[in-house]
């Protein structure tokens, strides 16, 4: 079998760029009104070098945001004949078909996305990058679980 990469589609990648750029701009509007708001009269004026924590701690978030948004943008997963190469923006990691117990489609702790999670015979399971949806019946996501399993199946055979 021809190795297959399971990524995301120019549909998937532009919501994720929407997604960046609004939280992209809520980060800095918030940041913005607690510049140039002034604290309220009960507790007196205070300068400006002691509400720039309030900078740094939008700065990180903003980062630990972005983070997270492009690590599942740009996650993918290459099938091959000897097992599943995941590849994210902080992580690479190879799992062999024989460790895969299960291939198991869920949805995260939000419970908002549906996700494709390999359990492995030892340790945890792993969420696969490079799939998932909000859709209920999203073809796409479908057609990509479908060849995961596939792959998954041919080996095992």
């Amino acid at each position: 079998m021809p190795d297959t990469w399971i990524r995301h589609d120019a549909v998937d990648l532009r919501r994720h760029r929407f997604i960046a750029a609004v939280l992209t701009g809520l980060c800095v509007v918030m940041a913005a009104l607690f510049l140039v708001v002034p604290p309220g009269p009960a507790t007196g004026p205070v300068p400006l070098s002691d509400r720039l924590w309030f900078e740094a701690v939008a700065g990180m978030l903003w980062v630990l945001l972005m983070v997270a948004v492009l690590n599942q943008a740009r996650g993918r997963t290459l099938l091959t004949t000897a097992g599943m190469r995941f590849h994210t923006l902080t992580s690479r990691r190879f799992i062999r078909w024989p460790d895969i117990v299960d291939i198991e489609q869920g949805r995260p702790r939000s419970g908002y996305w549906a996700v494709v999670y390999v359990r492995r015979a030892h340790g945890r399971r792993l969420m696969v990058p490079g799939i998932y949806t909000h859709k209920s019946n999203d073809q796409s996501f479908q057609e990509k679980l479908d060849t995961i399993r596939y792959y998954w199946s041919r080996s095992t055979t």
